[in-house]
């Protein structure tokens, strides 16, 4: 087996680093579009922030929908990438 290694010089890899990432400003339009991209890893943590934030706040309370009394409307929510 041959192991898919490649070794740059010190030059070629700040050559890299100066390129413009089709990754960067990337805004994904649903939380699967972000699961399939690979930034996901970060989108996932800033997910899992800004749901802490919010319940530390007590801006809402999640509710199981089995605890939501029939002929009660649930609010939706969505997340935002930005």
């Amino acid at each position: 087996l041959k192991a898919n290694v490649r070794f740059f010089p010190p030059q070629s890899i700040s050559a890299l680093l100066a390129q413009p990432s089709h990754h960067v400003g990337f805004e994904p339009r649903s939380v699967a579009e972000a699961r399939r991209h690979p930034t996901w890893p970060q989108w996932s943590a800033a997910i899992q922030k800004e749901y802490q934030g919010l319940i530390q706040r007590g801006t809402w309370t999640a509710v199981p929908r089995s605890d939501v009394p029939s002929g009660v409307r649930v609010m939706d929510s969505t997340f935002v990438f930005k």
